[in-house]
């Protein structure tokens, strides 16, 4: 509890709020398209297709890597928000372990 202004004390949930849950997930599904169209951008480029993208031959090489570089990048966003997920879906308790194991 933390105490504002004008006295109220104000409770803090100990889960995250829903806002947060929402963008983790977001965050996740938006790395996973990240890191598979950088790494396809990277490789089209990579492999001389640059005019597929648009890119001038001279600087097809230091753009491959730029993708690559990105889509490690968001690689490493998406392990972070995926732990985030997981350890936020583990740790629920919505009672559908028992509803399992329950003799209905």
């Amino acid at each position: 509890r933390r105490q504002l202004s004008d006295g109220a004390a104000v409770s803090s949930p100990d889960m995250p709020g829903a806002l947060e849950e929402c963008c983790a997930y977001f965050c996740t599904g938006l790395s996973v398209f990240g890191v598979l169209g950088l790494f396809f951008m990277g490789y089209t480029l990579k492999s001389g297709n640059h005019w597929f993208l648009g890119v001038s031959k001279e600087g097809a090489d230091a753009s491959a890597m730029a993708c690559f570089y990105a889509g490690v990048i968001y690689a490493v966003y998406l392990f972070y928000c995926g732990a985030k997920v997981m350890s936020w879906s583990g740790k629920k308790g919505d009672g559908s372990e028992e509803l399992m194991h329950s003799d209905v």
